[in-house]
């Protein structure tokens, strides 16, 4: 029960003691995702909004153990449906999430919802049951034309069928759902298969093999192992595939990938896998992914926070020595590149400075009796952290620091995740900083030589592309006290 879970749709769901089943870190109000969900149709795209249960809900039953199966010691994360008030407690989440018509509801425009249904390791025939009531329940609380689950019928026990009518089934593995089985009953499938369409960033499953998809792969294509299945494309019960990004490297497997990583990721297969759902592919692997290379991203857009000053390099108040004196201090720097998550630099480059920290400017007298009094040392120590770059940005910080909090070394955060270079800037004298950031690592140089360099994109390893931020100098919050100057910004001209 210690994984870290989220759930990130507001909901007034607590427990006896009063505890949120809303997210602390971070989770969208109703409104929120219900104007996303407006958002996304009106530019053709349409959001399926999914709470997945019985299994894979750790966040309920961490609010609420006495619900957790206990067949199993994986069995934690999944809701025993022999209570019949964690039944109930299930339908209430919907029936907020669906609304009614007194105001927005998070799911509020959403055609097609999906109610999860994989991996159960409870009680087959209770868990088919569950399966049609939540069915029934969903579409008599909503307005919603199509329901999702996640295919398992083959591999859990149990006579109960859902109806076919208004289904659609989620085909991830066919040892848990057998392809033709499900075809032939009447259901409309698509494509999810695990070993081809799987990403898990940092894991096992880093990057799709999209020339293996290429040659081998068709949506309407079932194989692994021995098994290979053909469903006919031209049957409606054909819908259609998906490929998927699963964030499991996360609490105390996190592995540091980032967002502009994981649109990389995404990005990576699109060419392949759109071309096999909209029309025959033509050529090579190598011909085929330039071709797709030359249409870029979408037009407006910027997701790798690449350059977009015209000089080979930009150079921030040039001619100034710009003074900080700490906490709220800041100059904004004119430069508005960037992408969704802030202003910034990210791509390969280089940044460069000459920065002066100011004496007495970073430790602080440890707070607690860890050492006798007045006694410092590095395990009580703590730090104000110095910001020396910042931008606004989703959620978390991004910024470039002077002084870490953790650690008083350089370092950066960004996305809820901080890091340290193994290297403290010395008070009282100029020091030029370089900062080099590429594919999974970014670099500290100093006075010309490399210090340290974290990330390593290895899986299972470290991560840590770092989109530079480019807003401000120093911080609107915690800003660096000392002189900065000679700032200069070098982006050699690729993504990575």
């Amino acid at each position: 029960m210690t994984a870290y879970s989220a759930f990130r749709i507001d909901s007034s769901v607590t427990n006896e003691k009063g505890e949120r089943l809303t997210s602390s870190d971070y989770a969208y109000t109703a409104e929120e995702f219900a104007d996303f969900i407006a958002y996304a149709e009106s530019c053709g795209v349409r959001v399926v909004p999914e709470i997945d249960t019985p299994a894979h809900s750790l966040s309920l039953t961490k609010l609420f153990p006495e619900y957790a199966l206990t067949v199993r010691n994986e069995a934690l994360d999944q809701i025993d449906l022999s209570r019949r008030e964690a039944v109930e407690l299930v339908k209430m989440i919907w029936q907020e999430a669906l609304g009614d018509t007194s105001g927005k509801a998070a799911f509020q425009g959403a055609s097609v919802v999906n109610i999860g249904m994989d991996e159960y390791y409870g009680d087959g025939e209770t868990y088919r049951q569950y399966m049609n009531e939540m069915i029934d329940f969903i579409r008599e609380e909503s307005g919603v034309e199509t329901i999702r689950l996640w295919g398992s019928l083959s591999n859990i026990g149990g006579t109960t069928m859902p109806e076919t009518e208004g289904l659609q089934m989620n085909i991830w593995s066919t040892v848990w759902a057998d392809p033709l089985f499900m075809y032939r009953a009447g259901y409309t499938l698509i494509n999810m298969q695990n070993n081809h369409l799987y990403i898990i960033p940092g894991g096992g499953y880093d990057y799709l093999d999209a020339e293996e998809l290429y040659r081998n792969w068709e949506p309407n294509r079932f194989y692994d192992y021995n098994q290979l299945e053909t469903i006919p494309a031209w049957s409606p019960q054909m819908a259609g595939a998906a490929y998927m990004i699963w964030n499991d490297m996360t609490g105390r497997l996190d592995v540091g990938i980032s967002e502009t990583e994981l649109f990389d990721r995404f990005f990576a297969p699109l060419g392949v896998i759109g071309g096999k759902l909209w029309g025959e592919t033509e050529g090579s692997f190598g011909e085929w992914t330039r071709r797709f290379a030359a249409l870029g991203v979408a037009p407006g857009s910027n997701p790798y926070a690449e350059a977009v000053w015209e000089e080979d390099v930009l150079r921030i108040r040039p001619e100034e020595t710009i003074t900080l004196s700490g906490r709220r201090d800041y100059v904004g720097t004119g430069y508005y590149g960037g992408n969704g998550n802030g202003i910034g630099i990210g791509g390969n480059y280089t940044v460069r400075m000459e920065v002066y920290k100011e004496p007495s400017a970073g430790a602080e007298e440890p707070d607690n009796g860890n050492g006798t009094d007045g006694e410092r040392t590095e395990k009580n120590r703590t730090f104000s952290e110095e910001i020396l770059f910042e931008t606004d940005c989703a959620y978390g910080q991004t910024a470039f620091k002077a002084v870490q909090k953790e650690t008083g070394q350089v370092g950066f955060s960004r996305e809820g995740k901080d890091f340290s270079f193994d290297y403290t800037l010395p008070e009282g004298e100029w020091v030029n900083l370089m900062i080099r950031g590429e594919k999974d690592r970014t670099s500290l140089y100093v006075n010309g030589k490399l210090v340290d360099t974290l990330g390593n994109g290895e899986a299972f390893g470290e991560y840590a592309a770092f989109v530079f931020p480019l807003e401000r100098i120093g911080s609107m919050t915690d800003s660096f006290c000392g002189m900065i100057k000679e700032i200069e910004v070098e982006a050699d001209g690729s993504i990575y």
